[in-house]
């Protein structure tokens, strides 16, 4: 029973993580309200807090030995105004009423008190801030300076909102766009569990930017019990970025496993940060820094692991690219900015509290890659992000060199170093780009127009440029499939985030759909498109002209089809009723039918395969019953709606009726097999007709014949073959194969 109810439990549990955590079912706009009233609401406790503690009018830093406190700023008008000024170094602090003095040490001006590494040194930085803001409360203080003068300050009761500095503000705004953008997309997909995890980052930001905002910029102490809670909040931010950011790795943009573990990571960081609450152990690292650098070593496992599993999946390792680039930007950026410059012994070009933008740019980093933005273009991106940092980093070994090895000044080195990365570093990128570019999906587009144009000009006809046109999207993007779809678009348009690219076709109202670039290695890009609408231009001008010149002719052959039919249709007809022989009148009966069939040749632009054997079957049926032959008839056509054009439709007209004459007059058979069928050769397809009889064989002299002759050039004409064999027991077989050029209908 124990047993069962365990399970009962569990599944109870994982119900509960997979379901019911998502189960705000307010409407976008009520929960963007709520979120934002609730931040609003926030935001007026930061403030206050910021407010609270006494001002003293002036913010201090660490002397550059590291050892003293100096005065960095002091505001106008404001109590130290006309007392103290930048650069005094104060060494104690003493309350003019009792007389009490304490000294002024580096630490408490720490910015950041988890930066200790016991929790015993984290207690007592906050038992130290308790002593200070006590005396900041006591009324007027006098600063001793380390010159032995001494200067009289009544600190302000509250310190006045617009006093705040820049950095205040700067950290509340990183704060303030995560948190919304983290609402914002979180309301249009609520049901969605990553949506929802990318949400609990943004409040972790926010909560974690917001705090730090507070007690990173004090003026010398804030209220100890205010302060502490503060870096807590702090600290269950960052948890809060790192647990949930893990959730969307495990879900996204492939589940690794059960969805509920994700809730499960997301809970493992707020166990990790209610111990560190209660500060379970005296290690600092192992309360807080360990589990964030575990964090950041499981995200990495799922991001290659996420890489690796979708090798044919563009989409899903674009998404992963654009986690990646965010990381690998915000850390080029930090170390660029502030660990570089230590490494060489100077200050860092930007203090560590301003490195909240990097986080929102990882932040935003993870936004492009949940909404899918623009993903068809991350390979250019990091590829020039790349290059990018190659530059710099170049400058910054080459300014080393003169300056640490060869003794330049600072300024002279510099300049040398800009000019000589710019002399290397530009000619380098430019003969990588043209002998690399293709590994990272770039494509020699002139070398590719220039083939089509080739290939273009070949074309016989408006259905030979229209079966070019697939041919060379085939060939330039390599796409898994190319299929109609029923909808026309006016130009090349990039769908599913560049996992597709829809194509206009040159006739009809449909368009061509390619899905998955370079066999679903890549996605379509800006450039595709470019290509690709500038090919189509070219197609498209090309089949205009030709339509235009094929339409010319067709009138043409109109107007030869009705002199026909109005001149020598009506001499041949006036021959067949005038005419008192019997051999003159089926000559004349003979010729006016193939003269009817010349004209239906000229007036049409094509039949269809499937009705042309209609009728060559029932011509050969007639004449065979004529002449006491037994047919034997054989179809195999893959697609009887194959269109002929009308040319190749008189020409085979002529072919079929003269190869059934010759048997019927020449052969002396007493049966005939026929076999018409389409076959696949290569790109194209191949109308093969066989005719098998069983007569006398075949007689050269008439190899030499006027018939023979016409059958052979009208093939010809069709850039076909034909070819005879006699067999040795009596009977005769003729192949015709005729490539056909014509899409289907």
């Amino acid at each position: 029973m124990g047993q069962k109810n365990n399970y009962f439990t569990l599944n109870n549990a994982k119900k509960f993580l997979t379901h019911n955590t998502l189960s705000i079912s307010l409407p976008p706009i009520p929960l963007v309200t709520v979120a934002m009233f609730a931040m609003f609401l926030w935001l007026v406790i930061i403030l206050y807090y910021a407010y609270l503690p006494p001002s003293l009018g002036m913010s201090f830093k660490l002397s550059n030995d590291g050892e003293s406190i100096i005065v960095k700023h002091v505001v106008p008008d404001g109590p130290a105004a006309g007392r103290l000024k930048p650069g005094d170094k104060p060494v104690f602090i003493q309350n003019v009423t009792s007389g009490e003095k304490i000294k002024l040490l580096p630490a408490d001006i720490n910015m950041e008190p988890d930066s200790v590494s016991t929790y015993a040194a984290y207690n007592a930085f906050f038992q130290r801030q308790a002593v200070l803001y006590t005396f900041l409360q006591l009324g007027t203080l006098r600063f001793i300076l380390a010159d032995g003068t001494a200067h009289t300050i009544k600190p302000l009761k509250h310190r006045p909102i617009t006093e705040l500095p820049w950095l205040f503000w700067y950290q509340l705004l990183c704060g303030v766009l995560t948190f919304v953008a983290g609402v914002s997309v979180w309301a249009s997909k609520r049901n969605d569990k990553v949506v929802f995890y990318y949400w609990l980052t943004g409040g972790g930001l926010l909560l974690a930017a917001s705090s730090a905002a507070v007690y990173s910029t004090r003026e010398l102490a804030l209220d100890a019990g205010i302060f502490k809670s503060l870096s807590l909040i702090n600290q269950l931010g960052s948890y809060l970025f790192c647990g949930p950011f893990i959730a969307i790795l495990w879900n996204y943009p492939k589940p690794v496993g059960k969805p509920y573990l994700g809730e499960l990571m997301v809970l493992a960081f707020l166990v990790f940060w209610i111990m560190n609450y209660f500060q379970i152990s005296d290690n600092l690292d192992l309360g807080m820094r360990l589990p964030m650098i575990g964090g950041l070593a499981v995200l990495v496992s799922l991001a290659i692991w996420q890489w690796f599993t979708s090798p044919d999946d563009p989409l899903s390792r674009a998404v992963v690219k654009w986690f990646l680039m965010a990381w690998m930007v915000s850390a080029a950026v930090y170390i660029g900015l502030v660990t570089l410059p230590l490494i060489f012994g100077e200050t860092s070009i930007i203090d560590q509290s301003l490195a909240w933008f990097i986080l929102l740019l990882v932040y935003l980093g993870v936004t492009a890659g949940i909404l899918k933005y623009q993903l068809f273009n991350i390979d250019r991106w990091i590829l020039n992000f790349w290059l990018w940092i190659l530059g710099g980093l170049l400058v910054l070994v080459i300014d080393a060199l003169l300056v640490y090895v060869f003794g330049l000044e600072k300024l002279l080195g510099l300049s040398m170093a800009l000019a000589v990365a710019g002399w290397l570093y530009f000619p380098v990128r430019q003969w990588f780009w043209q002998r690399f570019a293709d590994r990272v999906g770039q494509t020699d587009y002139r070398v590719l127009y220039e083939q089509a144009s080739a290939k273009l000009l070949a074309a016989d006809n408006i259905d030979d440029m229209d079966g070019s046109w697939k041919q060379q999207l085939q060939k330039v993007f390599k796409p898994l499939k190319v299929e109609e779809i029923g909808f026309g678009v006016s130009q090349v348009t990039i769908m599913e985030q560049g996992l597709k690219l829809a194509v206009p076709a040159l006739a009809g109202d449909h368009s061509l759909l390619l899905t998955a670039a370079d066999g679903g290695h890549h996605l379509f890009n800006a450039s595709d498109s470019r290509f690709a609408n500038s090919l189509w231009q070219l197609y498209l001008k090309a089949y205009k002209f030709e339509q235009a010149v094929e339409q010319g002719a067709m009138q043409e052959r109109k107007r030869i089809a009705r002199d026909l039919h109005d001149n020598v249709g009506a001499k041949l007809l006036s021959l067949v009723y005038r005419s008192e022989g019997r051999k003159t009148q089926n000559l004349a009966r003979e010729s006016l039918q193939q003269l009817r069939e010349v004209i239906h040749g000229l007036e049409t632009t094509g039949e269809a395969i499937g009705d042309l054997t209609y009728l060559w079957f029932d011509e050969a049926s007639t004449r065979c019953d004529e002449s006491g032959i037994v047919l034997h008839w054989q179809e195999n056509l893959s697609d009887a709606q194959y269109m002929l054009n009308s040319r190749q439709v008189l020409n085979l007209k002529a072919v079929f009726s003269e190869l059934l004459s010759n048997v019927i007059r020449h052969a002396r058979a007493q049966s005939l097999e026929i076999i018409i069928a389409i076959e696949a050769s290569e790109d194209k397809k191949i109308l093969s007709i066989i005719f098998t009889d069983n007569g006398q064989g075949f007689d050269k002299k008439m190899a030499t014949g006027r018939g023979i002759h016409n059958i052979k050039q009208r093939i010809s004409e069709l850039d076909g073959s034909i070819h005879s064999d006699a067999f040795t027991e009596g009977g005769t077989k003729t192949s015709l194969s005729i490539p056909l050029k014509q899409r289907p209908v």
